[in-house]
């Protein structure tokens, strides 16, 4: 009766509690990490991959009356004279920065926005001369009775027949002040906020414990999992040898599943699906190009493979104590049974 009731106990809270238990710690390993993003997002590869291989459109770039009209490869190739992998990287870096600070109540607001004062900064210096250039000199000869630039608009659509390349690098260079100063210092504007509504005891909590808050949580979910554990061990063993064993057997399955499903994520990281996915994904979008997602794969890769490392280490250190608690049951000598 006792062994039954056990059993029963096992199957019905045990062993979810203790998977469960095992799979929380296993994600408490990168979910609310801040350096794993961090890392991730600090690849100047991708940023660089980025702006050798994209075709950005107009309305990518920035939604602005002095853009209207001009090719989206001229603008493009402008810009690349003045925005580089490091401020790209910046901006990524910047993102998660808030959003942990918001996440661990250091802020009460997310504000959503890419910050173009640097960019703004460039073009007055000397990456407003490369800007006017590259413009000019990728811009198309104006159609017979067509506008040079969009009404209201400072900077050249196209360059009149009658202007040279140095004639249009001038007049851009020229139109590039007036043009910034009527830009905002970030994009969009206003940003966009999301704001996390805490309480102010609420606040102080989360302030205090930031980010371990899921591993407090893992600990009470694996008290809560021990209690039943070594409880149906008490209730199914009638003495020390049988109790271990009782232990270990209940802790096998749970960690051998958790290991498993870290060897499962590890050989997926592998598995051409992943490159496959990002152009299926990507190839929806006009700035695909093969370099980008290839770059894009090797961090996915990475995630998959920080992802994987915790399932590993829990499900491994977990099966270990498991089949240490069955070999010492059998250690145990028969006449203290």
């Amino acid at each position: 009766m006792r062994q039954a009731i056990a059993i029963f106990m096992i199957i019905l809270l045990v062993f979810p509690l203790l998977f469960a238990a095992l799979m929380s710690f296993s994600v408490s390993t990168w979910a609310l990490d801040r350096g794993f993003y961090l890392q991730l997002v600090s690849d100047e590869r991708i940023y660089e991959a980025i702006l050798r291989e994209t075709a950005w459109e107009q309305e990518q770039i920035l939604e602005v009356a002095d853009f209207e009209g001009i090719p989206s490869d001229a603008l493009a190739k402008a810009l690349r004279e003045v925005v580089t992998p490091n401020y790209l990287r910046s901006q990524a870096v910047k993102l998660i920065n808030d959003t942990f600070d918001a996440i661990e109540g250091r802020a009460s607001s997310l504000e959503l926005s890419v910050d173009i004062t640097p960019l703004k900064d460039r073009l007055r210096s000397d990456g407003g001369d490369r800007f006017s250039r590259s413009l000019a000199a990728n811009l198309p000869v104006c159609a017979a009775g067509e506008a040079p630039s969009a009404p209201g608009a400072r900077m050249l659509h196209c360059r009149p027949a009658d202007v040279s390349e140095e004639q249009a690098t001038e007049m851009i260079a020229t139109a590039l002040p007036e043009f910034l100063d009527s830009l905002p210092d970030s994009y969009p504007e206003p940003a966009e906020t999301v704001y996390f509504e805490y309480d102010p005891e609420d606040e102080f909590w989360i302030g205090f414990i930031g980010t371990n808050r899921l591993i407090w949580a893992n600990i009470l979910l694996a008290l809560l999992a021990a209690s039943f554990w070594v409880g149906a061990a008490f209730v199914g063993g009638e003495n020390r040898r049988q109790i271990v064993q009782w232990l270990g057997w209940p802790l096998f399955a749970p960690a051998l599943l958790t290991l498993i499903c870290g060897i499962a994520t590890r050989i997926a990281a592998g598995w051409p699906w992943v490159d496959q996915g990002l152009g299926y994904w990507m190839a929806t979008d006009v700035w695909y190009r093969a370099e980008v997602a290839g770059v894009i794969g090797t961090v996915v890769r990475t995630a998959i493979k920080a992802i994987a490392r915790g399932f590993l280490v829990t499900g491994g250190i977990s099966i270990g104590l498991s089949l240490s608690l069955i070999v010492w049951s059998f250690s145990i000598p028969t006449e203290e049974e």
